[in-house]
């Protein structure tokens, strides 16, 4: 509503003009703005995962939330004039690169798994996630998800090497069983799965030892090693006896 007086020649107000115009469906439109805005701003800020903006020139930072700076050690106040490149390891440049030109050639999301620049906790592996920003139909820059993985591909290499010693130290012992069907002495029985130990395990110090069922923990310590070899039942004695190496590094 918009109010106007009208005076007469003498200056006296004689009455008040009014425009009164319906913008019901402009406040409707204003709070679902705001409101669109707000939730955008909360998925933005309080997203457990590290989310981040940047530019098309340059590819520099815009904006990012609270679990980036957590992820990544940069601090949120430190990112005006900073390249997002400056985060990655040089050696993965070039697959980041790639990554960002097919979201700008094709406005199309890609993902990636890349290392960023070493922190205190040394080498960090995270999967980022590109998602391109339009603004009138048009490509106005690129949003990142980024997601610390550094712990699932520790342990996925782990047990890349475990699986990989335990296939060696069964191949050794195959050999060693396919020896057997040689005549050894005693002596040579005994070095022998010692040495495959040895080498594949590399230790230094491995040797044979009979223990007696469920006493294994009471001897063992932090340091021990312990391969069941066998067993064996001896009559008149209170409990079976297992054969194990033990190895220690």
């Amino acid at each position: 509503m918009t109010m106007h007086p009208y005076s007469d020649y003498t200056g006296a107000i004689e009455r008040i003009d009014g425009i009164l115009m319906d913008v019901t469906e402009k406040k409707r439109s204003e709070l679902a703005l705001e409101e669109s805005e707000q939730r955008y701003k909360s998925l933005f800020e309080n997203n457990l995962d590290g989310v981040f903006s940047i530019d098309l020139n340059g590819f520099y930072f815009v904006n990012a939330n609270r679990s980036f700076e957590k992820i990544t050690g940069i601090e949120f106040d430190k990112l005006n004039d900073r390249r997002f490149m400056g985060l990655i390891m040089d050696e993965d440049h070039a697959q980041v690169y790639e990554a960002l030109f097919q979201v700008i050639q094709r406005q199309e999301s890609r993902d990636l798994e890349c290392r960023i620049v070493k922190s205190a906790h040394g080498e960090k592996i995270v999967q980022i996630t590109f998602v391109p920003i339009f603004m009138f139909g048009q490509l106005n820059g690129i949003h990142g998800i980024v997601k610390d993985i550094t712990q699932r591909k520790r342990e996925e290499r782990e047990l890349i090497r475990r699986e990989k010693r335990y296939k060696t130290l069964q191949e050794s012992l195959s050999r060693f069983s396919n020896d057997l069907a040689n005549v050894m002495k005693v002596s040579e029985l005994e070095e022998r799965p010692l040495a495959e130990v040895r080498e594949v395990l590399q230790v230094t110090d491995a040797s044979i030892e009979e223990v007696p069922r469920g006493r294994e923990q009471s001897i063992m310590n932090s340091r021990d090693m312990w391969i069941r070899i066998g067993e064996k039942r001896r009559t008149g004695l209170p409990a079976d006896l297992q054969g194990r190496c033990h190895a220690r590094d």
